[in-house]
Parts: C-alpha cells; sequence; structure tokens
C-alpha cells in the first residue's frame, strides 16, 4: 500500500500588537475553510502558569520553568473548536486571564526565550502538517513557516492601535488610563523589533497591508485577491 500525503497549505500573518492579526485571521480561515492558529495564546498560556507556579518574578527564574517543560511536554497543547484553535494548559482550556495585563507585561520573557520559542513552534509546525491553517503572530513567516504558502505583514500606527485596543476595553480616551494602554504598546513595539531572537520584521515575500483605516472584511477582501 502506498501512502500519500497532500502538502497542507498555511497563511502566515505578521504584525504588531493589537493590530487586528486575531481577528483578521479567524475571519479569513472561516471564509476559506482553513483553521485560525493563535500562536500568542500559546506564550500568554506558559506566561499564565509560569505565574502562577513561579511568581511574579518570573523573568528571573525561567529556568525553573524550562525544566518543567522540558520534563512534561504536554503541558502546553493546541485544541480545535470548529476551526479555532484552544489553547490546552494542563488538559484544560487556558482561562481569560491569558489576557490580563499581568500576563501582557510578562509575557516577553517567555517569548525572548529559545527554549520556549522552540516549544511552542513544534506545537505550530504540528499543526501545520495535520491542517490548512492561518497562523499569526511576530515571526510567523520569517521563522516558523519560511516557505508558507501566503504571507501578510499588517501595519497600524500605535494611536491607531491604541485606540482600537481601548474601544474593545471601555477605555475613555483621551483619558490617563488611554495613555498608558498608549505607552505599553509603544513598549511591545521596541521590545518586538529589537528583541534579539525572531525580532518583529516584514517578511520579503509578504504582501504589507495598512489596516489603519480599514475594516476587517476589507482586509480579508485584500487578502483573498492574493490568494489564488
Amino acid at each position: 500500500m502506498i501512502l500519500v500525503f497532500m502538502k497542507k497549505k498555511t497563511i502566515a500573518i505578521d504584525g504588531a500588537s493589537s493590530s487586528g492579526k486575531s481577528s483578521v485571521a479567524k475571519f479569513l480561515a472561516k471564509k476559506i475553510n482553513f483553521r485560525a492558529l493563535d500562536s500568542g495564546s500559546l506564550y500568554r498560556s506558559l506566561t499564565y502558569y509560569g505565574l502562577k507556579n513561579i511568581g511574579k518574578d518570573l523573568n528571573l527564574k525561567m529556568e525553573l520553568l524550562l525544566r518543567y517543560l522540558h520534563e512534561h511536554p504536554h503541558t502546553l497543547q493546541i485544541e480545535w473548536q470548529g476551526n479555532q484553535s484552544i489553547a490546552l494548559l494542563m488538559g484544560k482550556p487556558a482561562p481569560e486571564e491569558i489576557r490580563s495585563e499581568e500576563v501582557t507585561q510578562l509575557v516577553h520573557a517567555v517569548a525572548e526565550n529559545a527554549f520556549c520559542r522552540s516549544f511552542i513552534n513544534k506545537l505550530l509546525i504540528r499543526a501545520a502538517f495535520r491542517h490548512d491553517i492561518v497562523v499569526e503572530g511576530r515571526d510567523i513567516g520569517t521563522e516558523v513557516f519560511p516557505d508558507a504558502w501566503k504571507k501578510f505583514f499588517l501595519t497600524a500606527a500605535p494611536v491607531i492601535r491604541a485606540q482600537r485596543k481601548a474601544k474593545e476595553m471601555g477605555i475613555p480616551f483621551p483619558s490617563e488610563p488611554f495613555n498608558r494602554l498608549f505607552q505599553t504598546i509603544e513598549n511591545r513595539d521596541a521590545k518586538d523589533k529589537n528583541r534579539t531572537l525572531a525580532p518583529l520584521r516584514k517578511a520579503e515575500d509578504a504582501m504589507e497591508i495598512d489596516v489603519s483605516f480599514l475594516e476587517i472584511p476589507e482586509v480579508v477582501d485584500l487578502m483573498m485577491k492574493h490568494l489564488d
């Protein structure tokens, strides 16, 4: 018997924080019957686990988290709910707290660690072997899937991204909470672009889309024109 494995298609969407990558990925995946894979939720889940089991000084005690992951490789896994990915932490769906400000402030410590990145990248690649996927993140088209079928890079001015995030969170602007949110986004941009390991950058063969004044369906319509 000869087994024939069909090559699956991967669409990579990269971009800065709060550029709408996750929403766009979900919308596009549903439209073309792919699966949407949220890499950020995996990093946030590991960070949440570290906070709960190691403490707020996780960035100073990363070796404890690395040792645990090495000994318990099934701590974090990917599950599917329809065509949407779910991060499973210790066999259970990761809680909403992975989106908390506390996790946001520390997730860079996990994202900048070579072992953690390798650990999560293996999960992503394993999923891509099994399904046609739309996967979003910071280095998907440059590091994780350099041979992706299609690549996109979303951009928007930091103030636009801050305004959209504030609207989601019910934060009025202008206001002091909005100013803090804006500063958080700018700081995250700097960390993502300047980190030594897998920095945020546009792949040479990626289509860049400025989403500053576009709604999600409009962004997806632009992408659809490049899916041949």
